[in-house]
């Protein structure tokens, strides 16, 4: 929340107007409405709706920001991509201790190898690598399993 609240604040600041959303279907209600900014943030379907906004409504966005599960914002990066718009990805539910110490939250960004906590958590979307960084969150999917079977409960909160 606290990344979501940071770029509403920096567009805010701005005076650069932006759509913010949590449904597809609130999505629908504003298609008539000429904004700058895109402000993505749930649901996979998003993708379908950026394409239908900008090539059948005719809409022009400056940039997309994309914050949620990490496949749908594999599929924002791949549309914005083809459509040439510039693209955001906070990447902030990597990140577990947020010093750079333990390397949980590590990502390939144009074959670099970077740290979300220490030199993100926001990347240019067209350059990170979502297939391999939804490879390293489903590594230990097994071990979750087998942990909430036996009863585990999260002490988190």
């Amino acid at each position: 929340m606290a990344t979501k609240k940071k770029y509403i604040d920096k567009l805010s600041y701005n005076q650069i107007p932006y759509i913010e959303y949590g449904t597809k279907e609130e999505l629908g209600s504003l298609l008539n409405k000429n904004e700058i900014s895109l402000f993505a943030i749930t649901d996979v379907n998003i993708a379908k709706q950026i394409k239908k906004l900008v090539k059948e409504d005719g809409k022009k966005y400056d940039t997309v920001i994309t914050i949620g599960p990490m496949i749908m914002m594999k599929f924002v990066a791949l549309t914005t991509k083809e459509l040439g718009i510039p693209t955001i990805a906070s990447l902030n539910s990597l990140m577990v201790d947020g010093t750079g110490m333990c390397g949980a939250c590590r990502v390939s960004v144009g074959g670099k190898t970077l740290f979300t906590c220490v030199d993100g958590p926001e990347f240019d979307a067209h350059q990170v690598d979502f297939d391999e960084a939804m490879r390293r969150q489903a590594m230990f999917r097994d071990q979750e399993h087998a942990a909430n079977e036996k009863g585990h409960k999260c002490n988190c909160f």
